[in-house]
């Protein structure tokens, strides 16, 4: 997520359907909407008042419709909610998920105001420039530059009606989506006398600009101050959504195996996506799976498993046995890694018995295999011969339990 690198993380806490056929499609403007399954978007912001059920008080809520006409997503600063159409909710980049986040999260478009010019900001980032105004007009945030609406800019030019849709040959008409670079010779601001724009390739490539779907991903240094800040000023809005750090080691769905029968039904735990876990071996012996706080166990250096951010199977991330795990997007958690799951309680699928012929450890063995029945047999030792052995436990997670014993008679 774009967010994790100023502190802002999330959870995934499931969905639910809104049992209606109205909201199929959800039209920007109240005229446009037609049909039994169409609506507009202060009507579904009404049902949503009178239908408090399908709005999570605990969490940021995503309503995602089948499709939108006239807008790909809608964010709501006080009602820490969103409207995304179902083909931008899929998208693997994220780009319109986390622009209305964005929102959420105070964040204005970067070229708020552009063309109004008691609103807009100027170009120059001189604090004592008399034409100064980047902390108090457009976005206020001083270190995304003025800049106007990309995709609407040369619709504009032509005079076109504001609630006119640009027609796609004139969208982000002076952007080069090879290199996200921005060139237009009567590209303007407002300021007196008018000062040629100054976009940089990191303005194009701007989370909260109308910028081009391949090239918008980025947040500044400022946007992530104002974000920080604004959660910081509203805490009666974010203290139901805020949890600990340590919330985002829990799993989201499923259990751990403890101990006794394995249930049909058993789901093991999965963890959020859109984090990048790391296990380790780990040992021994405490309450399964340990703590949060409880660090006292031993992480070795072998690397049991490792999840990418970007894992779209979901139910792969689960959590090795005999493993410790920390979130790399978690760089200053001390230690690293946490929740050691060292359980031998479950059944071994199968194992080995190792006979050392000489009573002594060396090559001159003599190897058993044994299936699961064989090797859980609980008279396994008792029927062996007298010698020295070691048995190894092969377990489902692909982890193996070996233990030496001496038999000296029967």
């Amino acid at each position: 997520m774009k967010f994790n690198a100023y502190n802002i993380f999330f959870k995934y806490t499931g969905f639910d359907y809104i049992n209606s056929t109205r909201f199929y499609i959800i039209h920007r403007f109240n005229e446009d909407s037609e049909g039994p399954n169409e609506s507009s978007l202060s009507d579904f912001t009404i049902f949503l008042a009178q239908n408090p059920e399908y709005m999570k008080s605990d969490a940021l809520n995503y309503h995602i419709p089948r499709s939108t006409i006239g807008f790909a997503g809608a964010g709501y600063k006080s009602q820490l909610r969103t409207v995304v159409n179902s083909f931008s909710f899929n998208d693997p980049n994220g780009r319109v998920v986390n622009h209305e986040l964005g929102h959420v999260f105070n964040l204005d478009h970067t070229f708020l105001g552009w063309e109004n010019e008691n609103f807009c900001e100027h170009v120059t980032r001189d604090p004592e420039d008399p034409n100064f105004n980047a902390d108090d007009k457009g976005d206020k945030v001083v270190d995304t530059a003025a800049m106007p609406d990309f995709l609407n800019e040369r619709c504009r030019e032509l005079d076109m009606p504001v609630n006119e849709v640009c027609p796609v040959e004139l969208r982000y008409f002076y952007l080069n989506e090879g290199d996200c670079t921005y060139f237009n010779p009567n590209g303007f601001d407002c300021s007196d006398p008018p000062a040629p724009y100054q976009i940089s390739t990191e303005d194009v490539r701007n989370l909260m600009a109308y910028t081009l779907g391949s090239c918008g991903f980025d947040l500044t240094t400022g946007q992530g101050v104002r974000m920080r800040e604004y959660i910081n000023d509203q805490p009666s809005l974010y203290a139901p959504i805020t949890n600990t750090i340590s919330s985002l080691y829990e799993p989201y769905k499923g259990d751990y195996y403890l101990a006794g029968p394995l249930p049909d039904d058993f789901k093991p735990a999965l963890f959020q996506p859109g984090f990048s876990y790391m296990f380790k071996d780990c040992c021994c012996g405490y309450p399964q799976p340990s703590d949060f706080e409880d660090t006292s166990f031993t992480v070795g250096p072998h690397v049991v498993k490792f999840v990418d951010k970007t894992e779209t199977v979901y139910e792969s991330i689960t959590h090795p046995n005999h493993a410790a795990f920390k979130i790399l997007q978690l760089p200053t958690i001390v230690p690293e890694y946490r929740k050691c799951y060292d359980n031998w309680n479950k059944a071994p699928i199968g194992g080995t018995v190792i006979k050392f012929n000489d009573n002594v450890f060396n090559n001159n063995i003599t190897l058993t295999q044994k299936d699961s029945t064989g090797i859980n047999n609980p008279n396994l030792i008792q029927n062996l011969p007298s010698g020295l052995y070691k048995i190894e436990k092969n377990y489902e997670d692909g982890a193996i339990q070996e233990s030496v014993i001496f038999k000296e008679n029967n």
